[in-house]
């Protein structure tokens, strides 16, 4: 019974994907810029902050042919799906893989997007915080 509560956990639901033409734009216009050696991340503040993080891909054709880039977009996926219970909710992430990602370690890409949306989370809090700062003097 444990195993089916843990799938049942990780699943990688409609509600946790970005799915929509207007929700990518919202994401790329209101959202910070994080990267690393294997990715970078576009992250944006949700409209309700208790919402579960959700996931878009946005793979350039510089990181090869159609096989690669789905590849890369599935593993990319799967890290989300297994990162998300550790990541931060009420984000909406936005992953571009770099030519090289294909080649990242497993271990790294999950690291990659753990700490790029926790670092993307940081910097929304700032930016809030700023803005907070700057409106109320």
């Amino acid at each position: 019974m444990e195993a089916g509560r843990v799938a049942q956990r990780l699943r990688y639901p409609a509600a946790v994907r970005l799915r929509r033409k207007r929700e990518y734009e919202r994401v790329f216009r209101e959202g910070v810029r994080v990267r690393d050696r294997w990715l970078k991340m576009v992250v944006a503040a949700r409209e309700d902050p208790t919402l579960p993080s959700r996931l878009g891909t946005a793979v350039s054709r510089k990181v090869g042919h159609a096989v690669r880039r789905n590849r890369t977009r599935r593993r990319l996926r799967e890290a989300f799906r297994l990162e998300r219970p550790a990541l931060p909710p009420g984000l909406d992430l936005v992953c571009i893989p770099l030519p090289e990602t294909e080649r990242a370690p497993w271990e790294a890409l999950r690291e990659s997007v753990r700490n790029l949306a926790r670092l993307g989370a940081a910097r929304l809090a700032r930016r809030a915080a700023r803005a907070r700062a700057e409106s109320g003097s």
